[in-house]
């Protein structure tokens, strides 16, 4: 607890922050001029914070089906396809996100070029988690602009269906990703992990990135 901040203010804005990280909202109500800025940036260097928001937000992002379709089979081979394909998905889209800002933000004095490799670490895990929710322990406005595009292009994508996150969602990229390949291959069946995606499913998803792109390129001009 900061000094100013009373026991019940503190309990209020841990359970307040929970809640939000786990809804991927990215609100929060910490007392800026207490914690030292806006958003986290006061809980830069707070790595047991950091990784308790990081585990609510990419919990609320993988949402409740497939977190309850992992505890229930407990096994690779048992899980259902969508499920596998949410895994995969996050798993790429977190590798990419955290060797993007690593790989821009490590010598960025106005971001996490001062900060020591443990804390260089810690942010970078945090903020490719942090891609669904708008946390923030650094200033967005001085990333590197590659970094930014990275970011926007997680964004766009969010979480899985059914969960807390936004975007298009990770099987709806997975299903256009595996379908392309099919289709680049010739093949008339899109199949993965031995399984066939139906054909509606894949127009469905085409569907939806194709208008969610052109909403979004809409918005640009």
């Amino acid at each position: 607890i900061w000094p100013g901040v009373t026991l019940l203010q503190g309990l209020w804005q841990s359970v307040f922050t929970a809640i939000s990280s786990f809804n991927n909202s990215g609100f929060e109500i910490l007392p800026d001029e207490i914690v030292g800025g806006g958003s986290l940036i006061g809980l830069g260097r707070d790595i047991p914070a950091l990784t308790i928001i990081g585990v609510m937000i990419l919990a609320g992002s993988t949402s409740y089906a497939v977190l309850a379709n992992v505890v229930v089979t407990r096994g690779w081979r048992r899980l259902t396809l969508d499920s596998k394909l949410v895994l995969v998905g996050i798993g790429v889209m977190l590798l990419i996100g955290f060797v993007a800002f690593m790989s821009l933000e490590w010598t960025n004095p106005n971001t996490i070029g001062s900060e020591s490799v443990v804390s260089k670490v810690t942010q970078g895990v945090f903020h490719t988690v942090n891609r669904t929710a708008g946390f923030s322990t650094i200033d967005y406005g001085r990333l590197h602009t590659a970094n930014m595009g990275v970011t926007e292009g997680l964004m766009f994508v969010g979480g899985a269906s059914a969960s807390t996150a936004a975007g298009i969602k990770v099987s709806t990229l997975m299903v256009i990703v595996i379908a392309s390949l099919a289709i680049f291959g010739g093949r008339d069946r899109t199949t993965v992990f031995g399984r066939e995606i139906p054909h509606a499913n894949v127009q469905r998803a085409m569907a939806v990135g194709a208008t969610a792109a052109a909403a979004v390129l809409i918005l640009m001009i």
